[in-house]
Order: structure tokens, then sequence, then C-alpha cells
């Protein structure tokens, strides 16, 4: 799927463009529903021809042509990828831009000025989030969360054995350094690779933040005096989204390190989301930095003032009007778009039709709203979506 930077150059290629957005359901596991889809989707595309034919003659021309190359991919995406969802942009030019993906919502035809890309939020590809680490006293493998998958980036080590020879060719002496001033082998010994120790540890925390995008997690799992060294290491700002795996060593299966990387990171995450879920209520509250429901995040998009909005996937899909404007908005002012899910996102739902927004600055209220700016037992709310920590 596409990157945000993907989408947003996408939208200026596509600008002013009369684009035919389609949107297939994925259901892989069951052959009805993925029949019951598609003629789903050729229903809408001609009950939007038959709203068209009602228009200028250069719309309905521009459709019909557009209309043509996307029944064409319909029947080659039938043929070759029967069970996989689609989503495509076609105009009466070309194609540019289809791709198969886990669509989960109604089948959906948009015949408009610019393409429909409210629906893609959630299937948009991010910069990798989770790095890891997994470390012994000589060696760290490292690995990104990528895909769904673990993806090898390298392994570390502490350098070379430091063996002790004799003096002048002799043999060494059990527990005996043949320097000067008395200092023993062992201590020799252990002082280097304490050494080497901490210069992998050091290195493995470096790696760790560069891998890493500035808001992501970082897991470490191995011998616990070494995750430890390696955790110490870390810059202030590193540590605060650093965690533990315990139990794992070098010899952790990948399957199982993906089973309980993954696992860490959506417990994270959700923590994450509702912690946004929480803090925007709190910042709604007496007219702050934050602002619910579509009526106000609209008006704050339209100002400019928006640094964070917070969405839902159902609200995405049910509220498309209002989701298309807010994405195109965000998109254009560059605000984060977050679509948030689980127990954060049914909180949102609830108490505010699944939209928030956190502000960069105060705007005023929309003229067309009588309502204070927000109400106490909506902050209450919201509230309940905390997590402690």
């Amino acid at each position: 799927m596409l990157t945000r930077q993907e989408l947003q150059e996408l939208r200026r290629e596509l600008r002013g463009t009369k684009t035919l957005s389609l949107y297939l359901a994925d259901h892989a596991r069951d052959e009805e529903q993925r029949r019951f889809a598609r003629r789903a989707l050729l229903h809408a595309l001609h009950e939007t021809r038959d709203h068209v034919r009602a228009n200028a003659p250069a719309d309905r021309t521009a459709f019909d042509r557009a209309l043509a190359r996307a029944e064409r991919l319909l029947e080659v995406h039938e043929r070759d990828h029967p069970e996989a969802g689609l989503v495509a942009f076609v105009t009466a030019d070309g194609v540019p831009f289809s791709s198969m993906a886990p669509w989960r919502g109604p089948t959906r035809v948009v015949w408009g000025e610019a393409p429909s890309v409210a629906p893609l939020i959630p299937m948009l590809e991010h910069p990798p989030r989770v790095a890891v680490a997994i470390v012994d006293s000589r060696t760290a493998h490292l690995f990104m969360l990528e895909h769904g998958g673990m993806v090898a980036h390298g392994v570390l080590h502490a350098g070379p054995h430091h063996a002790m020879g004799g003096h002048m060719g002799t043999p060494p002496r059990r527990g005996f350094h043949p320097g000067t001033r008395g200092t023993t082998v062992a201590d020799t010994a252990h002082r280097l690779k304490e050494q080497d120790r901490r210069r992998l540890t050091r290195e493995v925390a470096a790696r760790l933040e560069a891998l890493v995008v500035p808001d992501g997690l970082i897991l470490i799992g191995g011998i616990p005096v070494v995750v430890n060294a390696t955790r110490a290491s870390l810059t202030d700002r590193s540590l605060k989204r650093t965690q533990v795996l315990r139990g794992l060593d070098l010899h952790v299966t990948v399957p199982t390190l993906t089973q309980r990387v993954t696992a860490a990171f959506r417990t994270w995450q959700q923590s994450l989301y509702q912690t946004d879920v929480h803090d925007v209520g709190e910042l709604a509250y007496d007219g702050g930095l934050g602002v619910t429901g579509w009526e106000r995040t609209l008006n704050a998009l339209r100002h400019g003032a928006v640094a964070r909005v917070l969405v839902t996937e159902r609200a995405l899909t049910e509220r498309l009007d209002d989701a298309e404007r807010a994405v195109q908005l965000a998109l254009d002012s560059d605000a984060e778009l977050v679509c948030v899910d689980g127990d954060a996102a049914t909180r949102l739902d609830e108490v505010a039709a699944g939209v928030a927004a956190r502000l960069r600055y105060c705007v005023p209220s929309s003229p067309a709203s009588t309502r204070p700016a927000a109400r106490p037992e909506l902050r209450d709310q919201l509230r309940g979506a905390t997590v402690r920590y």
C-alpha cells in the first residue's frame, strides 16, 4: 500500500482530475462473500454511470472511459487474485494506482474531482516502529518488525577474545600475568572482556535508536545483565519507550520472537491510543487545545490549527463525506492522522462520533455551533479510556 508521502503525491497528481475510486472488500476465506462483493461493486459502478448521465457531456465521456478501464482492471483482478481485496483510482487516461488491499469496509465507488482517500488511512504504510535486540555477553542480533514479520538487521560482536601469552615464549603459569606489577591473567582478561561488553552495549543502543523512528518502540531480550547494560546506554528519551522481553535468548526461534514482539507492540500501541483519547478529552475541556466531534474538528482543520487527528475506522467508513473532508484538510495542513482501534476506538465512537483532534492553537468556535466548547461529562467519559502504567 501507500505511505503518507506517496498518498500526498498521488493527490497532487490527480487534483482536479475526474477520478473513479474503487474499494472492493477482502473476503479471502469466504467465496460466497467474495462473489457478493464483486456483484455489489459492479452494481455500484452502473448506478454511478446512471447518475453521471445527467451531467455535462464531457463528464459523461470521461466517466465512460474510466468505467471501461475499471471493468478491464476488475477482470484481471478476478482472474489473478480473486481472493484479495482491491483499492484502485481510475481516470479516463489510465489507472494511476491499484493495489491488493486488506479493505474490510463496504464495497464503495466514488466519482469525483479527486480520489476518495479517507478509507485508505487505516491501511497506510508507516515507518518501522519496533526495533529489537537479543543480546548476550558477546553477540547481539538486531531485528525490525516490518509488515507483520521479523526482518534481520545484522549481528554485532563484542570483538576477538583476548588471550594472554607467556613471557619470552614460555608457557603462562596459572593465575599469573607475566607482565609487570603483578597483574593476574584473570584480572586482565576480565577487564578486557568488560571493555568489549561495554563497547557492544553502546553500539547496540546506538543501532537501536538509529533503526526506529523517534516515537517507536525498542525491545531488548537476552541475558539480564547485558540487557540492563544496553538499556543504561540509551538516551533518556529512548529509555522511556524501551521494554524488556523476558525469557528469551539467542536460541529463540523466529516464529516465537515474532509472536512475542507483535504482542508487545500491540499492547504498547493500545496504551498510546488510550492515552491519546484521554489527553484530548482533557484538552477539550474548557476550550483548551483539543476538540471532539466532527463539527469542531472540521472547523479546526479549516483554520489549519490541528496537530493530530484521532479517528476510528468505523467513522471513516460510516461518515465518508465528513471523513473525506477531514482527511483532505489534514493532508493539506500536514496534520498527523491516527486511526485508533481497540478500546480507544470504542470509547471515541461512543462519545465523540469517532473523531477528535489535538490543536496547535485555539480557534474560534464554528458560527453554526451554539453548544459549549466541551461538556464535563464528555471529558469524564473520555477519561475512562486512560491506562495507568
